[in-house]
């Protein structure tokens, strides 16, 4: 996977250095027709301004489009890349889906473009991508410590898998509880009665998704940018 067009940076990712690196990809785009590729392609641009803009600490190489389905950017801590990660999921949808990869590991040249850093960062984000494509799972995170790496893994697919199974309503009711709202305040933005909200909360396991992304995030803020 080559990483081909020049990205937004605040800093020169210096060789030699080991980072983060985020790649995510479309599934089943290049079989789609051009006007859904089109549509997603806008929502993949719209999305990756908006994190390039918001995200902190920010990333070393901001997140760039690349193909017309991939995105990929470098960070110093992979302690906002859940956030990435879900961000482009809500963007895209449930049903087109996106996948990601996160790896650590040595930059092989100082550039500000991405397509010549290289070096033992790409080939571990790679390997994992290509492993990754044939199964079903959301990510894979490939971080110095093996076991951390297997329970990030686990604890987002397991997010991931509970949020594919919820109706578009329960799904409209996990993303503004996400971003803070009551229940009573969901009603009110959805036109719907509090207790419908609250069977969706139930019935949709909202809850145990909200508890599994605080398990994540709580283990991703051990990780102090430099």
């Amino acid at each position: 996977m080559i990483i081909r067009n020049q990205s937004p940076s605040i800093d020169r990712v210096r060789a030699g250095s080991k980072q983060y690196l985020i790649i995510g990809d479309l599934r089943g785009s290049t079989s789609a027709p051009a006007r859904e590729r089109e549509r997603l392609l806008h929502k993949l641009e719209r999305t990756t301004a908006e994190l390039n803009a918001r995200l902190a600490p920010k990333p070393l190489r901001g997140l760039t489009i690349n193909y017309g389905d991939e995105v990929a950017g470098i960070f110093s801590t992979p302690e906002p890349l859940y956030e990435v990660m879900s961000a482009y999921r809500a963007a895209i949808g449930r049903d087109a889906g996106i996948r990601f990869v996160v790896a650590y590991g040595e930059v092989g040249t100082t550039s500000k473009d991405l397509a010549k850093v290289g070096g033992e960062i790409y080939k571990i984000a790679n390997a994992a991508m290509n492993r990754l494509k044939p199964s079903p799972m959301f990510c894979a995170w490939r971080l110095p410590d093996a076991l951390e790496s297997e329970t990030l893994t686990a604890l987002c697919n397991a997010a991931d898998a509970l949020a594919r199974s919820m109706t578009d309503y329960q799904y409209q009711v996990l993303e503004l509880m996400r971003a803070g709202a009551p229940q009573i305040e969901i009603a009110q933005t959805l036109g719907k009665f509090p207790q419908s909200v609250s069977d969706a909360v139930k019935r949709g396991r909202i809850d145990e998704i909200l508890a599994v992304e605080s398990v994540i995030a709580a283990r991703l803020a051990r990780y102090k940018a430099r």
